[in-house]
């Protein structure tokens, strides 16, 4: 597969953040259910939690000496595109897990991991529970991109243009799983639109990506874990836009070193970089597994 190169992406990676990812803990509320047709002229909020999903994620680890370990945990996933019969979505790559874990000093290495739909994690009945296979993941960029070949809701490609062009003090939209629990909508507002000063950059190298941090955006709105990879959207003109997914909340230790609290700004990627990203991903996607089996 040509390496992506010629993509200028755009991630940051902030001391003092959480990711909002849930441990897993199986404790049914059936949201997904059927497919349903967005009107192009007015996309609501009921439209926006239609085409967000609940992630469950489960994975295995083992060490050199075959010692192995599972965890889990819940996210949130937005409905992208259908393309040649299959249904992509978007979602941290924290939720679908790490690559590696430090457990006491010994590395354990990511060996299985299963992904699906599912309607929270109260959901009691697997029958209904959609798998899903993993077409990209990067740990620099914290972004992964999903695929099944079930038709999911998706919304009017108007409003995906790409509106990253977020400005100080505009009102905004988080749409995700917040605990896992249910699907819900948080409003806030633009609380820095990237400008903020941090002068570093990641390099994706397995996948070419360069990585400047000028598209991360900061927003006065509370996320909680569940949430990553729930999309934001942004108010313009009365009308709602894609802008970006949540991928962290910054968190404060004002009450002392051993007093964490959400601090109510979240951070997003820029919808740009995403769409930039996933589109290369979705028209490349035969090479690009064919490079994994290599």
């Amino acid at each position: 597969m040509n390496k992506l190169v010629n993509l200028i992406a755009a991630a940051t990676l902030l001391v003092g953040t959480g990711t909002a990812c849930v441990p897993m803990q199986h404790v049914p509320i059936n949201n997904y259910g059927a497919t349903h047709e967005i009107s192009e002229k007015e996309v609501t909020l009921d439209d926006l939690i239609s085409s967000t999903y609940c992630l469950l994620s489960e994975r295995e680890y083992q060490d050199q000496a075959g010692n192995t370990f599972n965890a889990g945990g819940y996210g949130s996933s937005f409905a992208y595109r259908d393309v040649d019969g299959y249904s992509y979505l978007i979602t941290n790559q924290h939720v679908v897990g790490g690559f590696e874990q430090n457990v006491n000093g010994t590395k354990y290495d990511r060996t299985k991991v299963d992904i699906k739909i599912i309607d929270s994690k109260f959901d009691n009945n697997k029958d209904d529970d959609i798998p899903l296979e993993i077409v990209f993941e990067s740990e620099e960029l914290d972004l992964a991109i999903l695929r099944t070949d079930q038709r999911l809701n998706f919304l009017p490609e108007n409003n995906l243009q790409l509106s990253s062009d977020l400005r100080y003090g505009e009102e905004v939209y988080l749409v995700g799983y917040p605990l896992g629990m249910f699907p819900a909508t948080t409003g806030g507002i633009v609380a820095n639109p990237g400008n903020y000063p941090f002068h570093y950059e990641f390099e994706d190298k397995v996948n070419g990506i360069t990585v400047p941090n000028s598209s991360r955006k900061i927003l006065d709105l509370t996320a909680n874990p569940g949430n990553s990879g729930g999309a934001l959207f942004v108010k313009k003109d009365d009308q709602l836009y894609w802008a970006g997914i949540i991928s962290a909340y910054l968190i404060h230790n004002a009450g002392g070193p051993f007093h964490r609290e959400n601090s109510g700004l979240a951070i997003a990627m820029d919808s740009k970089i995403i769409c930039e990203i996933t589109d290369y991903v979705i028209m490349n996607i035969d090479d690009h597994f064919e490079e994994c089996r290599m």
